[in-house]
């Protein structure tokens, strides 16, 4: 099962996040069993490329010791596009209205870029990806 944990800073390094375990593309927040592509579908739309939303990551991360998980959703936005409040209530309300409460990220953050694998897929399980690195999708990342 995969799982998700977000590192404290150290030495200012303004922390990160672990993503251990296989990835088989299933989240199950409070037991409710679904996929990224049910938040990417609503997501990966003209409506929000407009807003200034280049791509999306959805995580599942593990608490109360593994019994639950919350989703995550990174967010990469085109330069000089800030992910403000208005823009996160947009996605929130977007996601409630096309799936239900229970797939709305649990937590929303910005990102400078998405890491992807050899074959240009998203990285949503098997890797150590730092919260501030910069990303380049044009190299994919490989993971350890």
């Amino acid at each position: 099962m995969p799982s998700v944990q977000i590192t404290p800073s150290q030495h200012g390094n303004s922390g990160g996040v672990i993503m251990l375990g296989r990835s088989d593309g299933v989240l199950n927040p409070g037991g409710i069993r679904f996929g990224p592509t049910d938040i990417y579908s609503v997501l990966d739309t003209d409506e929000f490329h407009a807003l200034g939303v280049e791509e999306t990551l959805v995580v599942g991360l593990m608490v109360g010791g593994g019994s639950d998980e919350k989703v995550i959703l990174f967010v990469k936005t085109r330069q000089g596009v800030e992910l403000d409040e208005g823009l996160v209530k947009k996605i929130k309300t977007s996601i409630r209205l096309a799936r239900s409460a229970r797939h709305v990220p649990e937590r929303i953050l910005k990102v400078s870029d998405v890491p992807v694998t050899l074959t240009g897929k998203r990285v949503e399980g098997e890797s150590s990806v730092p919260v501030g690195v910069s990303f380049c999708s044009s190299k994919p990342f490989r993971a350890p």
